[in-house]
């Protein structure tokens, strides 16, 4: 069985990293067979330590002082001693076979490959609030990244440290998107993408309207960069967000188990995501910086 390195950034999120760690330590892939790998990005003097967390032994904290997430995730490439690298967020918490799983959808494919796990998203109470259903319905369609956008977000993905060796890490120059950009450049340097519907991780649906919008705004600066500020690629960043748009009107009327009423509420709502979409994207052109969170 490969070693596998379970890599998470982590950034002011301490309370839910015990639940992910947790987790963790209870996966049916053999202890000895992969090490946890927490790296720390906040730039302040408080951060992660395994006596304020009550962390095991054998997961090992690190930090980077860079801020972003594909930073920290590069420095947890850096020391990682797996030959699987496996990438989750210190929000989610991973079926007690995720690894297990995750692991061998990556063997049962072609090499070398990348492997997009399943992100299922869970709300806190018996009712969920329209920013949870909108949340749960468009945030991480994993199945539909891969198959419609090219690419795995780090939520959950696999890879062998070779397509890394290959590749080079993430793009540091990013906030969001950087998962993106590396999975195109990994599949143009010939890796294949895959889908692994059993290798799951759940995923807390954001509660509130503002934490709808701050992601919004935050995954057009990643696109942002990606396209280089460049004015054609802007333009066809804005024919994307209205076919992305029309999807997502056409997904909504498709699903059962929503009632009209919550229906038309997360309309509206992405009708205010599409509108900040485009004020962010204006916002870059004349100038701003990338948001971080």
């Amino acid at each position: 069985m490969p070693f596998v390195s379970v890599i998470i950034p982590t950034y002011r999120d301490y309370d839910k990293l015990r639940y992910c760690i947790d987790a963790l330590t209870q996966q049916t892939y053999p202890s000895d067979k992969f090490e946890v790998i927490v790296i720390d990005n906040n730039t302040d003097e408080t951060f992660v330590s395994r006596e304020n967390l009550s962390f095991p032994a054998s997961v090992r904290i690190e930090r980077e002082r860079k801020p972003g997430s594909y930073a920290a995730r590069n420095k947890g490439l850096a020391v990682a001693k797996g030959d699987i690298i496996a990438f989750t967020d210190s929000d989610c918490i991973p079926d007690a076979s995720w690894i297990e799983n995750g692991v061998a959808a990556l063997a049962s494919q072609p090499h070398p490959s990348i492997v997009g796990g399943r992100v299922e998203f869970r709300f806190r109470g018996a009712s969920p609030s329209t920013a949870e259903l909108y949340d749960s319905l468009f945030s991480i369609n994993q199945k539909h990244f891969i198959e419609n956008a090219g690419f795995a977000a780090t939520a959950n993905l696999f890879t062998s440290k070779e397509v890394f060796q290959k590749t080079g890490g993430f793009s540091e120059l990013h906030y969001s998107g950087g998962d993106f950009e590396w999975c195109r450049r990994a599949v143009t340097l010939g890796a294949s993408l895959f889908f692994a519907d059993q290798a799951i991780v759940f995923h807390p649906a954001r509660r509130s309207i503002r934490k709808i919008i701050l992601r919004a705004r935050r995954i057009v600066g990643g696109i942002y960069i990606n396209h280089n500020g460049k004015a054609k690629k802007y333009l066809d960043y804005l024919r994307y967000m209205q076919s992305d748009t029309r999807y997502r009107f056409n997904r909504l009327q498709k699903i059962t188990g929503i009632s009209p009423s919550q229906k038309r509420r997360i309309l509206f709502l992405e009708c205010i995501v599409h509108s900040v979409r485009i004020f962010e994207m204006i916002r870059l052109r004349l100038g701003g910086r990338a948001m971080r969170d």
